[in-house]
């Protein structure tokens, strides 16, 4: 008879699925459905130049968002490039798998970004990559919206941090 007292999984927060919401005072969070993710590694002008894709140009379908010198996550379809390496110098990975989509969104949203980091939202600096209440994530931030790319196995630890970040929010 296994003994249920060492099933740590029972303690654990359950997965939010696509479409979860939470709602704090002045923010609200969701889980939103992304299937197309895809990271860029190399030569980053080549890229743009065969996808029409630049990370200082966001106004078309797609989104680049810069993680470093050398490498990108694109956020949307790259109709005609397939994973793999490219001979212009870059390689593309699908990590849309890997990782979830948390959106927030309110009035309220400065004070909750205070609480998860030290950086701006509007002003990441060069890189989209940033540390978001302890976790590694990818921030992109449009139209009064702001998106945060997570690891997939993190999304859990994150609700549960943004949940008891809304209660300390309301008081």
């Amino acid at each position: 008879m296994p003994d249920t007292e060492l099933n740590h999984a029972d303690k654990w927060a359950a997965q939010p699925e696509p479409g979860a919401t939470l709602q704090g005072p002045g923010v609200a969070a969701h889980v939103a459905a992304c299937t197309d993710r895809t990271l860029v590694s190399g030569d980053l002008a080549a890229f743009a130049r065969v996808s029409g894709i630049d990370a200082a140009d966001q106004k078309q379908g797609a989104r680049a968002l810069r993680l470093a010198r050398d490498r990108l996550l694109v956020v949307g379809a790259l109709p005609g490039l397939a994973p793999g390496w490219h001979t212009e110098g870059f390689a593309l990975s699908d990590i849309s798998a890997g990782l979830a989509m948390v959106e927030l969104a309110g009035p309220g949203l400065a004070a909750l970004v205070a609480m998860a980091t030290t950086t701006r939202s509007e002003d990441p600096g060069p890189s989209a990559s940033i540390t978001f209440a302890g976790v590694p994530a990818v921030l992109d931030h449009a139209d009064e919206i702001l998106r945060l790319h997570v690891e997939r196995g993190l999304l859990a630890y994150l609700w549960s941090w943004l949940a008891a970040a809304f209660r300390d929010l309301a008081g």
